[in-house]
């Protein structure tokens, strides 16, 4: 299980431009998971360590979380997701993100298989399955794509297929789209009418060990008619007015969502 490793939330991001092979530079964004007198291991969110030598590093600094807009790729988008409810525990296989949280929520007992694991698909799948084992669990996989990707992966069954949405919150709560007697609240986390049905929920693990609640960066959303609530989520933000949206929960062969 070598391949497979805990990574610190704390751990500084950086940016490092150094000299290639070729002669001329490129640069390496990630988390520094490692410091020596000779090199750097810089982690991306997309794929393996990479280890940097000293010697051919031009220039660096620390950079904040990347940005994620409406725009950006399903896979920086489902990374996102990944923030707002990271189960107990995580680890990172290459690009692929494995989260364990008690059973409760797929999101937080799943692997996000965007990226590169570093090894043939069908040995991390190995070492997925062999990682949820150590914890009596079965995986999951969160997969984005359609059926393309899902026949890649045979005896893995597609289920609860998810569509994620993704808007800028400042625009729908404040622009001409909404009619008159309808608004959309934002608050800045969670409020407990929602908490409250995330709580009725833990239950339904396999374990009495929970996942844990939505946590920032991350809003709560209400939408209210005749000032009623009618609907109630919550999702995360990126950089800006970003906010994934989506109904239900994700499953394998669909891109993780807010529960809402």
């Amino acid at each position: 299980m070598d391949a497979v490793r805990g990574v610190s939330p704390a751990l500084r991001r950086v940016s490092v431009r150094r000299r290639l092979p070729g002669g001329e530079v490129g640069d390496v964004v990630g988390h520094l998971l490692e410091e020596t007198k000779d090199s750097w291991s810089i982690l991306p969110e997309d794929r393996p360590a990479i280890v940097v030598p000293r010697a051919d590093v031009v220039a660096w600094r620390e950079v904040p979380p990347r940005a994620v807009r409406p725009s950006s790729s399903a896979g920086d988008v489902s990374r996102l997701l990944a923030t707002h409810w990271p189960g107990t525990e995580t680890a990172r296989l290459g690009g692929w993100l494995l989260r364990a949280g008690g059973g409760f929520t797929k999101r937080a007992n799943s692997a996000l298989t965007d990226g590169d694991p570093g090894c043939a698909r069908g040995e991390a799948l190995e070492l997925v399955r062999a990682w949820y084992a150590e914890r009596g669990m079965l995986p999951h996989l969160s997969v984005l794509g359609g059926p393309t990707e899902r026949a890649e992966d045979p005896g893995w069954v597609a289920f609860d297929e998810t569509l994620v949405l993704a808007c800028d919150l400042r625009r729908l709560s404040s622009g001409p789209g909404l009619p008159e007697h309808v608004r959309l609240e934002v608050d800045a986390a969670p409020q407990e009418d929602w908490l409250d049905v995330w709580r009725s929920g833990i239950g339904r693990g396999r374990s009495s060990t929970p996942s844990s609640p939505p946590r920032p960066p991350a809003t709560s959303c209400s939408v209210r008619a005749h000032r009623v609530s009618r609907a109630r989520g919550s999702g995360p933000v990126g950089d800006g007015p970003t906010s994934p949206a989506s109904r239900s929960g994700r499953r394998r062969g669909a891109p993780d969502s807010p529960a809402g």
